[in-house]
Parts: structure tokens; C-alpha cells; sequence
């Protein structure tokens, strides 16, 4: 293994992410070949600020182009979020293959194997529709290496820029190996100044198709193939630990993941990681990549370094379908708004380029298959879907009613918070204190746990706030001399959780610490009954007692349930994981589903001892391009 090269120098940030076709095509025009230019397309208005219950939801067209151009070149203040539609064709229709994606700051960069006499390509996009490029990303390749068989980028952002892992040919092995190049910008050039390859396992029959992954905890993680079956071998995926400047490998290399179904033969690759909710996922391609057999699978990881456990044995993920054939090359990444999706490549036109078909790029939204738990005033849970149960206060009797229920960052722990301020953790969630021992001037009603999950922050009525383990405590409205009383509180992700909202009954909304004012809204038909943040931590949803939803910043609003005379009052909102639906919960522990929600169970139709009074989210479960 060669030495790696210096870690690039700072990055200028100054043209990247305006959020507009000219300012990305300035960026690769000195260097576009004749013909290559930027693509258009027509972008509706679309107002922002809240959007009440009773607004009508706008008719769109399936796929990304509908997802995207309500966005394309609009100021962030009037984005609010993509929908969760499948996608009917290539969002870049030439010859695109094994495509990966980065988001920097609102724009989206798309590197992929090689194409008409580029080494690596790359093209711009401000929303995913409207495209730039493609040049060559790599156009100088190390002296160590063939030049015509370089593919499959991963790239990643780290401190002063990026980092590119790619394939190429070493001409003194004659093996496919891996190598790792550098620039201070996403548009390249990116150069490699390394003496030989990165990684080349060559007892193995080389080293192909790396992806970077970064975990949850911040750490940088490479994962690729081993080429076994170049030798006649079952091909193995590998995940190894990085540097922080992602030139250097850590430890040692952990096997993921290996050929095991009939329908991958003969091998898997392009391997690629996504952490939500607490879950490790492992997308790969599998099959002949040059024929309408080749499809997506996936693998469930306990982590970067597995082990991960095969989903897909009886057949692929997805495949064949429709105008798609023979997808491959799984990448999955965040939109700027904090929505999931997955690029991948597909033939279009005739399958295999000796008939003249190239692999183009799709995107399509990416969801996962979750799970909620329901808490009711006597302490009673209950779980449905991919969320578990893991106990309960009920047996216990509680000194005081339980108001609320919040979980933990992985999903798979909670707490339950009485109106007395006692704490009950379960699972993952941590006990680090409570109120139960004090007299309180005004009772709890909610409670928001850090970005971490090692600590959590009780919400009293009169808007006073007690923050225990590591919350940050930023302020609180506790001072105030109002009337109306706090419902309930919603951290913002931003700066590590270094904020938060609290909403008052009236609709007022009160931002502390990095939590930007996003708005309020005045006069609810209904009382104000809780505050859910969206994943993306640049928006919220109020929701009232009759079911109305106000959606600010990138929250987006999905549906209400319809009114209807005598039902219990909505009590709960639960955001998915997604950022791009949410379910409602009443307090007859009936359950609604909006956007990417899936319904999993209710009990709407069983008689309660006591009300349903909270709920909280779970793991991620199966994922699915919905």
C-alpha cells in the first residue's frame, strides 16, 4: 500500500451552492466539450410561510422533475421539501454509469465511471433535474496506472475539500485496484498524487468500487469489493476505517458481506452505506452488469464494520421494471433539505453497449419502513411496526399522569414524562434526572431529548424549562409573564442541538439558541397541541387539536385528517425519518398517515382504559423507493 498523498488545502465556498444553473455551469464550462451545456427546465412559483390544513395540495406529475422544479432557484426561505414520488425515467439520460452523489451547500455534484474518453465524469445540478456537464473530474491519472478501465467514484466532503476513491488498472499487478485523489473543489480537477494504489488486494483478484460512508458519529468509513470473482472466487465487500482527512486507512479491513443468493451469481459489487435511525444499511449491485438480469440488493449492518445480515436472498431489492433495466450502482445521499434518495444507473435504450444502449442516471426518493409507539395517561405502551416495545411504567402507577413520550435518536429506547416531571427511560434512553422530587411552580408537559440521546429537557406549562445530562440549556420562556400556556417543544438539529422551539396553545412559536424563527401562526380554529421539528432541522410543524397542520421553513405539509363531528382531539405528530411525511395520533389512539408515512396499526378500535396522550417514532425499517 502506497503512502497516501497531502490532504488538499482549503476550498473555495464561495461559487459552490447558488443555487442556479449559471452559477454551476460557470464552474465547468472553461472545460465542457462542444454540445455539453446545461438542460432546462420550467419552474412554477411557489409561495412560502405556513401552509394551513385546509390549503389545497397542488397537482403534480410523478418523478423527480416533479419533486424538484417547485425548488430550482427559489431562496431557501421558499423550499419546503421534496415529495416522495417514484421517478418514470433517467434524470441524465447519456452514458452515466455507477454514479454517485454529494450535496455542497444546495447544489448537487454526480460523479460516475468513465465515458467517451474521460476518466472519471462529473456533472452540476442545482435540483436534481437541470444538469451541467459532463467534463473530466480526474483528467490526469497516476503514473502507476492504465488509463480505460478507471470507474465506480465515491467522493467526500472533508475539512479544506474533497476526496475522491475510484477504480483503476495497475499496470504492474495488471489487477483492478484502488486509488484516492484530492481537489479543493467539487468540479475538480482532482488529483492523484499517490505512488501506487490505495487499496489492491490482489490474493483476492484486486480491489474495485469504493464508496465513502460517513457514520452517525462523524467517522469516515470505506467500503468496496474485493474482485474474487476476477479468479474464479465468491466475491467479498469490505468496510475499513479513514483518517479524518480520508488519506489514510485505520485498523483493519472487516468482510461485510458475501455472495449467498442464486440470483447475484456471478458476483456482487458497488457496494454503498446509509445510516437512519439507528440502522445500517448496505446497498450493492449483483448479476451480469450487462444484461436486463443485473438489480439492486441489500443488506441490514449492526454498524460500519458489520456484521451485516442478507435481506435480499430471494431475489433482488428492485430490478427490471417498466422502462428501467438492469439497475445497478446504488448510491444513496441527502437532498439540501434533508430527504433521501438514491442515484443509480439503468440501460437506456438497448441493453449492452455492443447494441448501443448506455447506463444513464436515475434518482429516485428513497423511504424506509418505520414503526411508531402510542403512550396513554396511565403509562400504557404500544408499538407497531419496526418499532419494538421495551416496557413501561403502567405496572409501576405513576404519582402522576404521563403527558408525553420522546425517543431516542437510534429509535431504540424511550422515555415517558409524567405531569409531575418524573422520568421513566427505556431501552437506549438513559435516565440522567428528573422534577418528580420537586415541587413545580407549573406542570410538565413535554419533553426534547438531545441530539445525542444522553440527555433530555422537561417542558413545564409555564414554559420553564430543566435540562438534564447533556441538553443544552439555551433559555426558556419560564420568565414570561403570557397567560397562554406551552404545549411542548421541538429541538433543531442545527449546531449539534444547540437549540430549540417552544409553542404556546395560541399558536405562538418562541426560537432559542441556533433555532431560527421560522414564524407563528395567530388564531387557530383549535388549540395548539404540540411542535414536531423536521429531520432537516430547518422547520417545524404546528398541529392543533382538530387536526389543522401549519408547516414552517422545510417542514412541508403532507394532509390533515378530514374533520369529522364527535372524534377524540388529534393529541400527537410524529415525523418520519424522512422528513417527508408524518403520522397523527387522537386520543382514542387512532392513527393517520400522510406523505411517506406507513400505516402499521392503531387502536382506534379498542375501548382505552386511558387516553392516549403522546407518541414517539422508531428504528428504521425496510427501505423502499416510495
Amino acid at each position: 500500500m502506497a503512502a497516501p498523498p497531502a490532504s488538499p488545502t482549503a476550498a473555495p465556498r464561495s461559487r459552490v451552492g447558488v443555487g442556479v444553473v449559471a452559477a454551476l455551469a460557470a464552474l465547468l464550462i472553461p472545460t465542457l466539450g462542444a454540445g455539453a451545456g446545461p438542460a432546462t427546465a420550467a419552474t412554477p412559483a411557489v409561495s412560502s410561510g405556513a401552509a394551513p390544513a385546509t390549503a389545497p395540495t397542488p397537482a403534480v406529475s410523478s418523478g423527480v422533475a416533479a419533486r424538484m422544479a417547485a425548488l430550482a432557484g427559489l431562496p431557501a426561505e421558499a423550499r419546503v421539501g421534496l415529495a416522495a414520488v417514484p421517478s418514470t425515467g433517467p434524470v441524465f439520460a447519456r452514458d452515466f454509469p455507477d454514479p454517485d452523489v454529494i450535496t455542497v451547500g444546495g447544489a448537487y455534484w454526480a460523479y460516475s465511471t468513465g465515458s467517451a474518453g474521460r476518466n472519471i465524469q462529473v456533472i452540476a445540478s442545482p435540483d436534481l433535474v437541470r444538469w451541467v456537464g459532463p467534463i473530466d473530474a480526474l483528467p490526469t491519472l497516476p503514473a502507476w496506472a492504465v488509463a480505460g478501465m478507471t470507474w465506480a467514484p465515491g467522493v467526500v466532503q472533508v475539512a479544506g475539500g474533497f476526496v475522491m476513491y475510484y477504480t483503476v488498472h495497475d499496470g504492474s499487478s495488471g489487477r483492478q485496484c484502488l486509488s484516492v485523489a484530492t481537489s479543493t473543489s467539487p468540479a475538480g480537477p482532482f488529483v492523484d498524487q499517490s505512488q501506487g494504489p490505495f487499496v489492491c488486494q490482489l490474493a483476492d483478484g484486486g480491489s474495485i468500487d469504493p464508496s465513502a460512508f460517513v457514520a452517525p458519529d462523524g467517522r469516515l468509513y470505506l467500503v468496496w469489493k474485493s474482485d474474487d470473482n476476477a479468479i474464479g472466487k465468491p466475491p467479498v465487500l469490505w468496510s475499513q476505517l479513514l483518517s479524518a482527512n480520508g488519506l489514510a486507512l485505520l485498523g483493519s479491513p472487516s468482510p461485510l458481506l458475501t455472495q449467498t443468493a442464486a440470483w447475484q451469481v456471478p458476483t456482487i459489487e458497488g457496494p454503498a452505506m446509509f445510516a437512519l435511525n439507528g440502522r445500517y444499511y448496505l446497498f450493492y449491485g449483483a448479476n451480469l452488469w450487462n444484461t436486463s438480469s443485473s438489480g439492486i440488493g441489500y443488506a441490514v449492518c449492526a454498524g460500519p464494520s458489520g456484521p451485516c445480515t442478507e435481506q435480499s436472498l430471494s431475489g433482488p431489492w428492485f430490478g427490471t421494471y417498466g422502462s428501467l433495466v438492469g439497475p445497478a450502482g446504488p448510491a444513496p445521499f441527502h437532498d439540501a433539505f434533508g430527504g433521501t434518495h438514491l442515484a443509480f444507473h439503468g440501460w437506456n435504450g438497448p441493453v449492452g453497449y455492443v447494441n448501443g444502449g448506455v447506463r444513464s442516471m436515475w434518482v429516485d426518493s428513497l423511504g424506509f419502513a418505520a414503526g411508531y409507539r402510542l403512550t396513554s395517561r396511565d403509562g400504557g405502551v404500544f408499538t407497531y411496526g419496526a418499532a419494538t416495545y421495551l416496557g413501561s411504567v403502567s405496572t409501576s402507577h405513576p404519582n402522576a399522569p404521563i403527558v408525553a413520550l420522546a425517543q431516542t435518536p437510534d429509535g431504540n429506547g424511550y422515555w415517558q414524562v409524567g405531569s409531575d416531571g418524573g422520568v421513566f427511560a427505556f431501552g437506549t434512553a438513559p435516565f440522567v434526572g428528573s422534577t418528580g422530587a420537586l415541587r413545580l411552580v407549573a406542570p410538565v408537559v413535554g419533553i426534547m431529548p438531545s441530539s445525542t440521546g444522553r440527555g433530555y429537557a422537561l417542558v413545564a406549562r409555564d414554559g420553564g424549562l430543566f435540562a438534564f445530562g447533556d441538553f443544552p440549556f439555551v433559555g426558556s420562556d419560564g420568565g414570561s409573564r403570557s397567560f397562554v400556556p406551552v404545549v411542548g417543544g421541538a429541538t433543531s438539529p442545527l449546531l449539534d442541538g444547540a437549540g430549540y422551539w417552544l409553542a404556546r396553545a395560541d399558536g405562538h412559536v418562541d426560537a432559542f439558541g441556533a433555532a431560527p424563527a421560522l414564524g407563528s401562526i395567530t388564531g387557530p380554529h383549535a388549540p395548539v397541541v404540540g411542535i414536531v421539528a423536521s429531520p432537516g432541522g430547518i422547520g417545524y410543524w404546528l398541529v392543533t387539536a382538530d387536526g389543522s397542520v401549519y408547516s414552517f421553513g422545510s417542514a412541508r405539509y403532507f394532509g390533515a385528517p378530514a374533520p369529522t363531528f364527535g372524534s377524540p382531539p388529534i393529541v400527537a405528530m410524529v415525523a418520519t425519518a424522512t422528513g417527508s411525511g408524518y403520522w397523527m395520533m387522537d386520543a382514542g389512539g387512532g392513527v393517520f398517515t400522510f406523505g411517506d408515512a406507513g400505516f402499521a396499526g392503531s387502536l382506534g378500535a379498542v375501548k382505552l382504559v386511558a387516553p392516549v396522550v403522546g407518541a414517539a417514532g422508531g428504528p428504521a425499517g425496510s427501505p423502499c423507493l416510495c
